[in-house]
């Protein structure tokens, strides 16, 4: 899985998109553009930054500019997303330190380490967005500040990447980009210390020191997460108290006792407990 960089020339500040297809774009890639993604039908998997997750319909993800991500699509219908990218002039523009523009930086801000809405209006987002289509651009743009500000007063924010990997991380590293590639694509595999140090082109102390360096975590922990991340997905999707061993083995862990010791200490809950809480 490549990571690709993205060119998009906008016409204006901002660009609205309708994307109506069997599956979206599968291709890991970043831009500098922020990205406002409304999932109109559809479901899948979700890669951005270092998280791992489902979206679904009504779902309503912010990704921050040269953070890499790609919707992998799992339905067998068609997949429609309504998508608005906004270039750094569009906040720059508007931005202030009056209270009336303080919405424009919290939306922002939330950007950065990408996020996703709960609990929003959902019929007058998607209403506004899907007005998109037929307005003139500076219509547009007054559709995008109501949709802005109704999301800072009136939905619940989730991050979805780490501090330490908004912190860390560098796209522009190929060495670290080569590696966070083949963790994206292998995480569900026996990885070991030797085989990802040689994709760095690194003995395995100089590897170490060079990944906490640079995302704040050593590599067992990062990875670690990557597969509890991708459990929780397993288990939100089936559900049930005996899926528990499987979502285990299938996120590449081979121990069931390491697995929840780990599950505790990375979720704050064990597997069964968490979930119950999807109940």
């Amino acid at each position: 899985m490549k990571l690709h960089f993205l060119h998009k020339d906008l016409k204006s500040n901002f660009e609205f998109s309708h994307h109506k297809e069997r599956q979206f774009l599968r291709l890991w890639h970043y831009h500098p553009e922020i990205e406002l993604v409304y999932i109109k039908q559809g479901k899948g998997t979700l890669f951005a930054g270092d998280f791992i997750g489902t979206f679904e319909e009504g779902n309503l993800f912010l990704i921050g500019k040269n953070i890499p991500h790609m919707f992998q699509s799992s339905s067998k219908n068609f997949s429609e997303a309504y998508v608005l990218h906004f270039n750094q002039s569009f906040f720059e523009a508007i931005k202030s330190n009056k209270e009336e523009f303080q919405y424009i930086k919290l939306i922002h801000n939330l950007s950065e380490r990408g996020s996703t809405f709960h609990d929003f209006r959902k019929n007058e987002i998607e209403n506004l967005l899907f007005q998109l289509r037929d307005l003139p651009i500076p219509l547009q743009a007054i559709n995008i500040l109501q949709i802005f500000y109704s999301l800072s007063i009136n939905a619940n924010k989730t991050y979805l990447g780490s501090v330490n990997w908004l912190n860390h991380h560098q796209v522009s590293d190929q060495r670290l980009s080569e590696v966070m590639e083949f963790l994206m694509l292998n995480f569900k595999e026996d990885i070991s210390l030797e085989k990802i140090a040689g994709i760095a082109g690194m003995n395995k102390t100089a590897f170490c020191r060079f990944f906490k360096q640079h995302t704040g975590k050593s590599f067992i922990t990062y990875l670690n997460e990557l597969r509890i991340n991708y459990s929780c997905k397993l288990l939100k999707e089936v559900n049930s108290n005996h899926s528990i061993s499987k979502s285990c083995y299938a996120s590449g862990f081979n121990s069931l006792s390491y697995y929840n010791r780990v599950f505790k200490k990375t979720i704050g809950l064990t597997p069964s407990e968490y979930l119950k809480g999807t109940n």
